[in-house]
């Protein structure tokens, strides 16, 4: 991951500032990091826009209820999952996808749909890279399922001090009402071995293409090893999270972890990044606050909302005169 995040701090692509407060054949080989495959780099151009006003022919209202919900969300130790957060859409990978190109570790793996649809794009292409044998080992966790897997964890530890001994489980797995894997918007992900143990998967092909395109797909490693004092969990380059494009391709870019790509959009208020193919996107950043409710008004139909569980709302949209490049 560090090799990584080298290549990406040494980005040729413009990031401008401008003044103003304003957005995973048969058995495929392991290999070691340096082996792994070339990574893509997203180069987008980012720039902080000095209008915040409110201007355009569609009008969104934003109310409270939009803090609690959408790909943004943040949940880590200190913040937990929302009472408000509503009922999600959940699809079930194993009757939805029959056609996937990656194992699950049961019947029963649910993504949201929208993260759903681009994992199993991001899988296809990895295919299509000579990456495969991809195994989802988790992804969508009720609050039993996580408290389960928490008790498991600290029986690991039972020789320590009930207090060491919390403070070492809760290091490595999150605490019920705080893991990403309730929202149906994680992952974890590792190499599909039939009958023997496969090595690390931070150290496979498979997840140096993974690390290297998701980003592609809205996709991102969430626990660095470099964040954990930011994040509050250790290295886990297995877990990906969905956050959705272009925030992806900007968190890889500048190097940021969810909880400081956020912090970002909080100081800048709006951003606009144009990718390679010249698709230029809005990002505002509008804190809500205690406020009932807030009109805007953007000059695009085409636009998603998201919340982060801090008081703020993040609304993203495309410039509709941006050329339409299909993905696949």
């Amino acid at each position: 991951m560090k090799n990584i995040r080298k290549k990406i701090a040494g980005l040729t692509a413009a990031v401008v500032a401008v003044v103003g407060v304003a957005a995973f054949s048969a058995w495929a080989c392991f290999v070691q990091p340096e082996e792994m495959p070339a990574q893509a780099v997203p180069a987008y151009q980012i720039i902080t826009e000095k209008d915040t006003s409110s201007k355009g022919d569609t009008t969104i209202v934003i109310n409270q209820k939009d803090i609690y919900n959408g790909n943004l969300l943040l949940v880590n130790p200190w913040n937990a999952i929302p009472e408000e957060l509503e009922d999600i859409s959940l699809r079930n990978l194993y009757e939805q996808y029959p056609d996937r190109n990656y194992q699950l570790a049961g019947t029963n793996m649910m993504l949201q749909e929208e993260a759903a649809r681009q994992a199993n794009l991001m899988f296809d292409a990895a295919k299509e890279a000579g990456q495969e044998n991809y195994l989802l080992r988790a992804c969508y966790r009720t609050q039993d399922d996580q408290e389960e897997i928490l008790e498991d964890e600290l029986e690991k530890y039972q020789s320590l001090p009930e207090d060491q001994a919390e403070n070492k489980a809760l290091s490595k797995v999150a605490k019920p009402g705080t893991s990403e894997h309730q929202l149906g918007l994680a992952m974890d992900v590792n190499v599909y071995v039939p009958g023997q143990w496969s090595k690390a998967f931070g150290d496979t092909a498979q997840c140096g293409w993974l690390t290297g395109h998701s980003w592609q797909y809205g996709w991102v490693v969430r626990y660095d090893e470099d964040k954990s004092d930011i994040t509050g969990i250790t290295n886990e380059p297995w877990h990906f999270r969905y956050v959705g494009v272009p925030h992806a391709a900007i968190m890889v870019q500048k190097d940021l972890c969810l909880e400081e790509y956020l912090e970002l959009l909080r100081q800048q208020k709006h951003i606009k990044v144009t990718d390679e193919q010249g698709e230029t996107y809005h990002i505002r950043y509008v804190q809500l606050g205690s406020q009932p409710s807030m009109t805007l008004r953007i000059p695009s139909s085409q636009y998603a909302i998201s919340g982060d569980n801090l008081g703020g709302v993040i609304v993203t949209w495309k410039d509709e005169t941006s050329p339409q490049v299909s993905q696949s």
